[in-house]
């Protein structure tokens, strides 16, 4: 059955490709719930599964019907994820008019996303590196490293989990993972990737006592460049509204903010309570 919904969910950002997908779902902690209809090639479906590492929130990684069936979807696997412990379901990210229809449902508001955009005007420069911190590339024995970089530098809603940091890093055709090092100790990363003339700044992470000294302006510069040199003229980035720090780091970058905005929302098993 997991073959079947394959199609339709192939070129998500999380599911590049088959292996992740079908990694995710024989992991136990993927689920689709779907309504049976004969005349659909593919019929009507829901994919959820844990939040990164977390088996206490639940996403709802994708959806794929209208109306009230959507709706029903929704509502019926947030329901059994609730009775299965779950204390909340989340969304990916979402236009406002997704979001709207998702806030008719009793979801509510999680964070508000800020998209921003970098034209190549020309190639990247190269950054001078601050004292005693070399940039080199990616190497998986320094996965548990990186890691804890990660974990240094978001609050536990938004930090990694090794099989989605691994998924980020090869969402792309082409991708770029760089970590800065003070001796064989891993201070920062970036990961980055092009599909074709569109470049992406996907992930950065600097220790919070590495923070404030160049090191995240010097692994985004490195990725730009990379990035250039894969042929993307355009660059995206996102960040949280609330991300002082990253909203003044792309600024510096030179990122022009988008008017486009996007969010996840959120449904609390609370609220369904109150609501049944």
């Amino acid at each position: 059955m997991f073959k079947l919904f394959w199609p339709e969910v192939r070129g998500n950002y999380f599911f590049r490709n088959r292996r992740t997908y079908m990694d995710f779902l024989k992991s136990g902690d993927g689920r689709i719930y779907y309504v049976p209809h004969q005349s659909l090639t593919i019929p009507a479906f829901a994919l959820v599964g844990n939040w990164r590492d977390r088996s206490d929130i639940t996403a709802l990684w994708y959806v794929k019907g209208s109306g009230m069936v959507k709706k029903s979807l929704v509502m019926e696997s947030a329901k059994e994820c609730f009775e299965e412990g779950s204390e909340k379901m989340v969304t990916k990210l979402l236009s406002e008019y997704e979001a709207a229809e998702f806030r008719q449902w009793g979801f509510t508001k999680a964070c508000r996303i800020v998209l921003f955009e970098k034209r190549f005007a020309s190639r990247p420069g190269m950054m001078k590196e601050p004292a005693g911190i070399r940039i080199s590339s990616f190497k998986k024995s320094m996965l548990e490293k990186v890691l804890q970089v990660d974990s240094s530098s978001f609050d536990d809603f938004w930090k990694l989990d090794d099989r989605t940091l691994e998924a980020i890093a090869a969402s792309c055709r082409r991708n770029v993972f760089l970590v800065a090092q003070r001796g064989n100790e891993v201070v920062g990363y970036v990961i980055a990737g092009a599909n074709g003339s569109l470049g992406y700044l996907q992930r950065l992470g600097v220790t919070a006592v590495n923070q404030g000294q160049g090191t995240g302006e010097m692994l985004s510069s490195a990725a730009l460049r990379m990035l250039y040199d894969m042929g993307a003229r355009v660059a995206m980035v996102n960040t949280q509204e609330d991300n002082q720090t990253g909203l003044r780091l792309y600024e510096k970058l030179g990122f022009q903010e988008l008017l486009d905005t996007r969010y996840i929302m959120q449904y609390a098993a609370s609220d369904h309570a109150r609501g049944s």
